[in-house]
């Protein structure tokens, strides 16, 4: 399993990965290799993990709602209809059958991102 993780990233079996720059093949000396462990850990470059994403401490749940299956049902419908009133009016403005794939999705990052006044 190891050999076969590190033959899709493109490493050979000792974990190193060929540092290559621009077209062709040419190896550049002043790059410092990444080494892929075998054992599914973060991949580590001069022996520090390329990132960690280990929890140190937990963030509080204080005045956050418990999760239940009704509210993920209520989401979800609202969420289909949003996504149906998107594709009506993508037919109605832009006159498109349909919306292009993910571009609700994009659009909806896009709300999230602005900024809200106070």
């Amino acid at each position: 399993h190891g050999l076969a993780m590190a033959a899709k990233h493109g490493a050979d079996a000792a974990g190193q990965r060929g540092a290559k720059r621009g077209r062709g093949n040419r190896q550049v000396e002043n790059v410092v290799p990444i080494t892929w462990p075998v054992d599914g850990s973060a991949p580590q470059r001069r022996g520090v993990a390329l990132w960690d994403f280990s929890a140190h401490e937990v963030p509080s749940t204080k005045g956050v709602e418990e999760p239940s299956p009704e509210k993920e049902l209520q989401r979800a419908a609202l969420l289909k209809e949003l996504r149906q009133r998107y594709a009506k009016a993508c037919k109605e403005v832009l006159g498109l059958e349909q919306p292009p794939g993910d571009s609700v999705d994009r659009w909806l990052l896009e709300q999230l991102a602005q900024p809200r006044g106070p």
